[in-house]
Parts: C-alpha cells; sequence; structure tokens
C-alpha cells in the first residue's frame, strides 16, 4: 500500500497521499500518482503482447530492475506484482480458448502460456539480480551453495 502512496519527483499530488492518511480502499487511482501508475503498468503490458523478444526488449526488461530498485520498491512487491500480472494473463488466455470461436479452438493456449511462464521468468531475474549482492554472499564467510555457480 505504501508504495502507492509514496510521492514520485516533479509529480503534482495531494500531499495527503505522501503523509498515509487515506487507506487503501478510499485511494483514488484517478489522481496523479494513481495514473501514472496505472498509466506506466499498461505500457508494460503492451510491450509485453505486443514487442518482438529482441535485444531491446530485453533492455527494457532490464531497465525494469534497475528503475524499481532506483526508487526503493521491496524485492518482494515487484515480485507479488508480476506473479499478479502472470496469473491475469494466463488466465485470459485460457478464457479466450473457452470462446469457443475457431481461432480460440485453434489457439495453442498451452504454448502460449509457456511462453509468458519464461517470459516472466526472465523478468523476475533482470529484476532480482539489482537487490542481489553476491560479493557479500560469496566474498565473506561461510560459503553457500549459490556461491558455486556465480
Amino acid at each position: 500500500k505504501q508504495w502507492y502512496q509514496r510521492r514520485v519527483r516533479g509529480m503534482k499530488h495531494d500531499l495527503h497521499m505522501d503523509i498515509g492518511k487515506e487507506t487503501l480502499e478510499s485511494y483514488d487511482e484517478d489522481k496523479p500518482q494513481g495514473g501514472m501508475r496505472k498509466l506506466s503498468l499498461k505500457i508494460y503490458l503492451m510491450r509485453l503482447i505486443s514487442k518482438p523478444y529482441d535485444g531491446t526488449m530485453m533492455k527494457e526488461l532490464d531497465r525494469m530492475g534497475a528503475l524499481h530498485r532506483r526508487i526503493k520498491v521491496e524485492l518482494i512487491h515487484v515480485q507479488a506484482l508480476i506473479a499478479f500480472i502472470q496469473d491475469v494473463i494466463i488466465g485470459e488466455l485460457f478464457r479466450y480458448k473457452q470462446l469457443g470461436t475457431r481461432d480460440a479452438l485453434n489457439f495453442d493456449v498451452e504454448g502460449t502460456v509457456r511462453a509468458f511462464c519464461k517470459i516472466f521468468a526472465v523478468q523476475n531475474q533482470f529484476i532480482s539480480r539489482y537487490y542481489e549482492d553476491p560479493v557479500s554472499q560469496c566474498g565473506h564467510g561461510p560459503k553457500q551453495w549459490w556461491c558455486t555457480i556465480l
């Protein structure tokens, strides 16, 4: 909740949102902060479903990790959002298949779900790498199992 009520530099906003006096239930997503986040998520989703998965897309997925780390969003919140988005997309893919139209019946929902799961796994890795500190994890103290693969 607190991440949706944080101030973003340069945005016109209501001060009571920064102080955190509003509850999530009374939060207005049409105010500047909510609208900006809603638009950002919409753009991200449109890129996921419409752009080719080339070097440019990989840079975009990597940029998402750097961005969220820079604005100090905790990793668990970013991962929860990715899991939610993945669940929504997979649900919509299966709902499309159940429409029964000729296009829907010929649609390879299983292959598409597998592809999206791989995309989200890559996205999660790009994000997670900005939160990891391999030097402190593997450079000092007892070796952890993951130090052998770094």
